[in-house]
């Protein structure tokens, strides 16, 4: 070992490899190389983006050349440089992993998420599992501070200039390369299909973009003079509708019609419910923001009108501008209009920060899971979607106004398991390997799905016999996560869901692809209803006021800067739109009484779950849930002058989403 160690000092310092420079650049070839194999899920992945794309692998290897040189003006040169390469080869792993759980790359807007990613993981991973993923990330930490502290210093100066020259160097070039590339439109800016951008670009560009990248760009000729010109091109006086149709939007989790697979069979159909509605309503392909993730963006997509594609690569809104902005959106057209606008969602109630996001987008009510009782699970854990049957009923029977209910659905979620032995799985594939090698997983989302066929089916049995005009759009937010390939997939596009507009008005079956962000305008359209500015973009282009498509995206960008990053010219300073005092979950919990049973104290309500939780003079307590109208509390006794109220627990256990009004105990009746 000493012998190398002395031949490996001779070797690198003779020859070419006597000049730190040289070094650096090897080391970004290097890692360039590992990061570029682990992004593609191949050995020699990296060799074959050098060998086929060879420019970008330059462009690539020059970003992280950049990154890594910096080490070099340090006077422990050896820790900086090792240091920073450890966090390249960190990004580039986390990518590895993420593309196996979601099929969409690594962004910097992840690290977000990273609360609800760590939450999530039991659904993808085994206890095992996740002990190798925090044993790896001690195991990185040790290697770091093993590094700080056995790393020597540099002997002699630090050779600033000499540095500050090459870095200028390979700054330089690579502004110009990005300049001129961006300028030529080889570089793409928007990333449409993320993760094939990933693949003809390149991992670090495309972090990278992630990183400087978010929210709209101001338009080159943003103004008041221009906003004032596209409200002049699609302001027009619309009637009072009339009739108002209960508009009812479900988003279902991973839905797609496995009938589109090239070369797969089933024992029988597994959506054929939906399949019927395709035929005798409205209906067509929709394009979606991602493929295998990214629900909230196509949630966004569809309510705002927005196109994701005129914001930073791989951002998420609902964790940027959407915590702290208000947003144009179809609840706030709907209930100008005279609506209640409500939520659902069978999952916990602050992922994706929805709780925070909402209030933000127009909805008075968000009942999400830690406001519902007597759902049932899948066998991976997730909540099945029959649940937001009677949710859906509940609110439309509970409210005197038309009601837009916009409902997510979870059922469906992967991680999908390898292994189904035991489970009662009556539809078959034939030749699943052919497009997702990993065939009893597929089985198990195949069955899933039809699952969540039959829920359908009940719901519109139960809308059917509602005496209100109903309105009921039906859409996959993206297709699951498998192996699948575009030349797999019946139009060659693994963006691509379908939409079906169910109705009991005798709106005409048109048949008519569109994109996530156009959807909505569709629907008020054909049900009479109208909209803001974003739906007035959308409806000038489809009548034809509009004549050229560059413009449409034109006007629609201009449109999304002002909103939500500028100075909200369109609406001639005055913007109309407030936040909402949202209130979570439809149902008030209450307390109605509180006394000492023996030796724990019992709390009388309604519309308690299993996440209420009791806290007495602003103390959590232990709490055992007794049903929708009782909570205890073991081994404790109230006073006289205790203050209670009972608080809504995110699942997640991280976020207090909800309290009750406080509830004076006085020893001997129970005030309020």
């Amino acid at each position: 070992m000493k012998n190398f160690k002395e031949k490996l000092n001779s070797c690198m310092n003779r020859g070419i490899l006597a000049d730190y420079r040289t070094r650096y650049v090897l080391l970004a070839l290097v890692l360039n190389l590992l990061i570029e194999s682990l992004s593609r899920h191949h050995i020699f992945g990296g060799l074959i983006f050098l060998f086929t794309r060879p420019h970008f692998f330059i462009y690539n290897m020059l970003i992280i050349l950049a990154i890594v040189f910096i080490g070099s003006f340090f006077k422990r040169r050896a820790f900086a440089t090792f240091f920073l390469s450890a966090i390249w080869m960190i990004f580039g792993i986390m990518d590895c992993v993420l593309l196996f759980v979601r099929k969409t790359p690594l962004t910097f807007q992840d690290f977000d998420n990273v609360v609800e990613g760590f939450h999530v993981l039991p659904k993808y991973f085994n206890v095992l599992g996740i002990i190798l993923i925090f044993a790896a990330l001690a195991g990185a930490v040790f290697l770091i501070v093993l590094a700080a502290i056995r790393m020597p210093k540099i002997k002699g100066k630090v050779p600033y200039v000499k540095s500050g020259a090459f870095m200028g160097g390979v700054l330089v070039v690579t502004a110009l390369l990005t300049l001129i590339g961006v300028k030529a439109k080889v570089l793409g800016t928007s990333f449409g299909n993320i993760a094939q951008a990933y693949k003809d670009y390149g991992f670090s560009y495309c972090f990278g973009s992630s990183v400087v990248a978010t929210g709209v760009s101001k338009p080159h000729d943003y103004s008041e003079d221009t906003m004032e010109e596209v409200r002049e091109i699609i302001d027009e006086e619309e009637g009072v509708q009339q009739e108002k149709p209960n508009m009812i939007f479900i988003q279902l989790e991973s839905l797609f019609d496995p009938m589109r697979l090239k070369g797969v069979s089933y024992s029988e159909d597994p959506i054929p419910t939906i399949r019927k509605l395709m035929n005798d309503y409205p209906s067509g392909y929709l394009s979606v923001p991602s493929f295998g993730a990214g629900t909230a963006n196509t949630e966004f997509e569809i309510i705002t009108g927005m196109d994701l594609n005129d914001f930073g690569p791989g951002e998420y809104p609902y964790k940027t501008v959407l915590l702290d902005t208000v947003c144009e959106s179809t609840a706030y057209y709907l209930k100008d209009q005279g609506y209640r606008t409500s939520v659902i969602h069978n999952n916990e109630g602050d992922f994706y920060s929805r709780n925070k996001v909402f209030p933000q987008l127009g909805f008075e009510t968000f009942t999400s899971l830690e406001y519902m009782n007597g759902y049932e699970l899948t066998y991976t854990g997730w909540a099945k979607d029959e649940i937001l049957i009677d949710e859906i009923r509940e609110i439309m029977n509970t409210t005197a106004e038309a009601d837009y209910i916009y409902a997510i659905s979870v059922e469906g979620h992967g991680d999908y398991p390898a292994e189904t032995d035991g489970l009662d799985l009556p539809i078959t594939v034939e030749d699943p390997d052919n497009v997702t090698g990993n065939p009893e997983a597929f089985r198990y989302y195949v069955n899933q799905i039809h699952e969540m066929d039959r829920f359908i089916s009940k719901l519109i049995v139960k809308l059917a016999y509602e005496r209100e005009d109903v309105v009921l759009v039906l859409y996959g937010d993206h297709l699951p996560t498998f192996d699948f390939q575009e030349e797999s997939i019946d139009n060659g596009d693994l963006c691509t869901t379908q939409y079906v507009i169910w109705n009991n008005m005798g709106l005409p079956n048109i048949k008519k692809d569109l994109t996530a962000y156009q959807l909505s305008s569709e629907v008020l359209n054909r049900a009479g209803l109208s909209g803001g500015l974003i739906y007035k973009v959308h409806r000038a282009y489809e009548d034809g006021d509009i004549e050229s498509e560059e413009l449409y995206h034109e006007m629609l960008r201009l449109l999304e800067y002002d909103i939500l990053y500028g100075d909200q010219d369109s609406y001639d300073g005055e913007y109309p739109y407030a936040v909402m005092d949202m209130q979570m979950g439809h149902k008030e919990i209450r307390i109605t009484s509180a006394d000492n049973v023996y030796r724990h104290v019992r709390i009388t309500g309604e519309n308690f779950t299993e996440y209420s939780k009791v806290f007495i003079n602003d103390e959590e307590c232990e709490t055992l849930f007794n049903g929708p109208t009782e909570l205890l509390v073991d081994l404790h006794q109230l006073v006289s002058g205790d203050i209670i109220d009972v608080r809504q627990i995110a699942a997640s256990g991280s976020t207090w989403l909800s309290s009750t009004v406080p509830f004076t105990y006085n020893g001997l009746t129970e005030d309020r």
